[in-house]
């Protein structure tokens, strides 16, 4: 009923192999430099406050700053996205 192809494995090997090397050298280098203060010495709300100014946006107020998506959130969504957090 199912078909099993023993070439599938042999072909799929190498990529796995290469998943699992790429995988640890992202995860090794993220260690290194996590542990790098920025020169700065700016927080994340602070850098994206920056970037805004920067180009010119100027009518953008940043509430909150959630590391490690890409959301500025505005004041009614900070306070829900803080609700939101706590449950």
């Amino acid at each position: 009923m199912f078909f099993f192809d023993p070439l599938y494995f042999i072909i799929m090997i190498p990529p796995l192999i290469f998943m699992f090397y790429a995988q640890s050298k992202v995860n090794s280098t993220f260690k290194k430099y996590s542990a790098v203060a920025n020169t700065q010495r700016l927080t994340g709300a602070a850098a994206a406050e920056r970037l805004l100014r920067a180009n010119g946006l100027n009518n953008i107020k940043v509430e909150g700053f959630k590391p490690g998506s890409a959301i500025i959130m505005t004041p009614a969504k900070s306070a829900q996205a803080f609700a939101g957090s706590c449950k």
